[in-house]
This record gives structure tokens, C-alpha cells and sequence, in this order.
């Protein structure tokens, strides 16, 4: 019987068994029984990476180039200019800030009223309300959508009020710089004079805004302090009545002068009875304890 011969690549190393003869790979086939040769193909692990390579390089296009060349193409050829106006303001308080210790020492500290009034402009910037408020003098959809814009930055009309709402943000950027107290406002349009008086709208409605909160804390102190003179006014009626009548049942005009006479002739009795006992023990030392002037003695103590 002939020996079966395995046809092996070039670069193929046969792994020596225990005994010292050849073993076959795994995954290769057993060399038939009845004689001839077997050829033994070599894996395909260059077709892999052929078929590999340009899947990878098609999902870098995909994924990197084309949205790159998309971008490129549309800020450098379509995109149409926006103009920026930019202001800054802080709020002030005429009443002093009052810091905690014991709140600095435990390292929880309460927010100023600076700071939440400033956080509420800002949410008020982005809201539906100063939509609404600057409405009544602007055109905000007119404004959004003129022909200088282009087709993805302009505002499609007609829009429903949450959908300006929505693009009024992308527009308007309100924040609030806590390393110096201010709100910072970025008012984007498409013209020069429109991002201008666009910036000087929201000025006035936030100035507004401020004005109405701060006549709202003054209301509200001035409701407080009112409240508080009332309830001292019922305290004062209650107590004078109480005073009346003790006045009527004691028959005392004046209960303070009558208490500071009565502790002033305690003080003297107490004065003389000081007095009696030392003439007391005085007396006892050389007279009887029946003795008239020791019993008179007794008696004026007594």
C-alpha cells in the first residue's frame, strides 16, 4: 500500500507529537486509507481581510467624510451669516447680604436672593413668557424667517407657539455667570438691526421682570409689617383692658406707683425691725426676759 502524502503551503510547520512523528493540525483532514494524495488548502486569512478592509474604510467615509463634507459645504457655501448682540447686567440690592457663621462653619450655605433672582431672569429668557411680552412690540416670526436666512437656519412659517418656543432658545442664550454676578444674554438674527433690537426687547423685559419682582418683595414686607402691627394692636388693646380692670377691682389709679410704695414701706419696716432686734439682744444682756422694756421690745417686733 502506498503512504498517503499531505500537500502543506510553504510556510506551514507540522506540530510534533509525544512520539516524535508528525501530527495533523487541527481542523485538517486524516489522510485517506486507501492511498493517493490529499491537498490540504491553505486558510483564507488574506480574502478576510480583503473583504474586511473595504467595509471599514466605507463606514469611515460614512461616518467621518461625508458629514464633515456636509458641514464643510454648508457653513462655507449655504450657510447664511448671523449676527450676535451681546449684553450683561447684574442685580443689585439696596438691603445688605447677611451671611450665616454657623452656616460657613458647616459648609451648607443658603442661596442669596441675588442668586435666585438672577436664576429667574434666566429661566424667564427662555420661557414662553418673554415670547409673549415681546410680542406686543416684535415681529419674532417675521424677524426669524426673512430672506437673508437660509433655508435650515430660517424659521419655516407657519410654526405653532411651542414650535417658536423651541427655536427661540436656539436663538436666544441666557446664562448666569456665578464668578461675578452677572446674566449674560447672546441674541441671535440675520441682520444687523434685528439682533440689536432684538437685545434691547429682552433688556427691557427683564428689566421689567426685575422691577415686578422686586415691587412684589416690597409688597410682601409691607403686607408682613402691617400684619405685625395689627397683632401688636391686639396685644396692647388686650393688655390695657386686662390693667382696667385690675384698676376696678383693686381700686388703684396708678398700679406702678402704688408697687413702688408698698416695696418702699417694706423697705423701711424691715429697716426697723433690723433695728428692734439688735436693741433686743442688746437690752437681754443686762435685764430679765421679763422685763417691761424687753416685752415692749418683743411686742413692737411682733
Amino acid at each position: 500500500m502506498a503512504r498517503p502524502t499531505i500537500t502543506r503551503p510553504s510556510n506551514w510547520i507540522s506540530p510534533v507529537s509525544r512520539a516524535g512523528e508528525p501530527a495533523f493540525a487541527a481542523g485538517l483532514p486524516a489522510p485517506a486509507e486507501d492511498g493517493g494524495a490529499i491537498s490540504v488548502v491553505q486558510p483564507q486569512n488574506l480574502a478576510a481581510r480583503r473583504r474586511h478592509f473595504p467595509v471599514r474604510l466605507l463606514s469611515f467615509v460614512v461616518v467621518v467624510l461625508v458629514p464633515a463634507g456636509l458641514a464643510a459645504v454648508y457653513y462655507f457655501l449655504i450657510a447664511a451669516d448671523q449676527y450676535v448682540a451681546e449684553f450683561r447686567f447684574a442685580l443689585r440690592t439696596v438691603e445688605p447680604v447677611r451671611t450665616e457663621i454657623g452656616g460657613i462653619l458647616q459648609g451648607s450655605v443658603a442661596p442669596s436672593p441675588i442668586g435666585v433672582d438672577s436664576y429667574a431672569v434666566v429661566q424667564y429668557l427662555g420661557s414662553r413668557d418673554v415670547i409673549d411680552d415681546l410680542g406686543k412690540s416684535l415681529d419674532l416670526r417675521e424677524m426669524f424667517s426673512r430672506p437673508e436666512a437660509d433655508w435650515l437656519a430660517r424659521l419655516q412659517l407657519p410654526v405653532s407657539i411651542e414650535e417658536l418656543v423651541r427655536y427661540w432658545k436656539g436663538q436666544v442664550d441666557a446664562f448666569y455667570d456665578i464668578t461675578n454676578g452677572t446674566i449674560v444674554v447672546r441674541a441671535h438674527a440675520f441682520t444687523p438691526d434685528d439682533a440689536l433690537r432684538l437685545a434691547q426687547a429682552i433688556l427691557a423685559s427683564a428689566e421689567q421682570l426685575v422691577n415686578d419682582l422686586s415691587a412684589r418683595a416690597r409688597h410682601d414686607t409691607l403686607s408682613n409689617s402691617e400684619k405685625e402691627v395689627r397683632r401688636a394692636e391686639r396685644r396692647l388693646k388686650t393688655a390695657l383692658a386686662r390693667l382696667r380692670e385690675f384698676r376696678d377691682r383693686e381700686g388703684i389709679i396708678d398700679p406702678r406707683k402704688t408697687a413702688d410704695a408698698t416695696q418702699a414701706l417694706a423697705g423701711r419696716i424691715r429697716d426697723e425691725i433690723v433695728r428692734a432686734d439688735t436693741e433686743l439682744s442688746t437690752v437681754k444682756h443686762y435685764m430679765r426676759a421679763d422685763a417691761p422694756s424687753v416685752r415692749m421690745l418683743e411686742a413692737r417686733i411682733q
